[in-house]
């Protein structure tokens, strides 16, 4: 373990480190100049502050009828119970206990 650290050059005794302060010289961009100088004004622009009058009409003819009731006149409406009386057809009641049956006959030839 005899390793030690050098850090530079033997024959000078190590680098040297320069703290100088650099000196930056930049140009402006062309035309971004032009109106250093300029303040904003604002001219004679005044803002008010006032309510406005609207002087609202309805349109032409629209209030014409503005008294108007309706009403409905005479008129009842009745509900009435309807009776209907039905009847069977002549006759349609004579089989009233028929039952078809059919059964015993064979059809046969086919």
């Amino acid at each position: 373990m005899d390793h030690k650290p050098g850090g530079g050059e033997k024959k000078t005794g190590g680098k040297k480190i320069l703290s100088q302060k650099l000196e930056w010289k930049t140009n402006s961009k062309i035309g971004s100049l032009d109106n250093a100088k300029h303040s904003p004004g604002g001219g004679n622009v005044k803002i008010i502050n006032e309510s406005i009058a609207w002087n609202a009409q309805s349109r032409v003819g629209s209030l014409d009828n503005k008294d108007h009731k309706p009403g409905g006149g005479n008129i009842h409406i009745e509900s009435h119970k309807v009776e209907i009386k039905a009847q069977s057809k002549v006759g349609s009641t004579d089989y009233i206990t028929h039952k078809p049956g059919g059964g015993t006959k064979k059809v046969s030839g086919i």
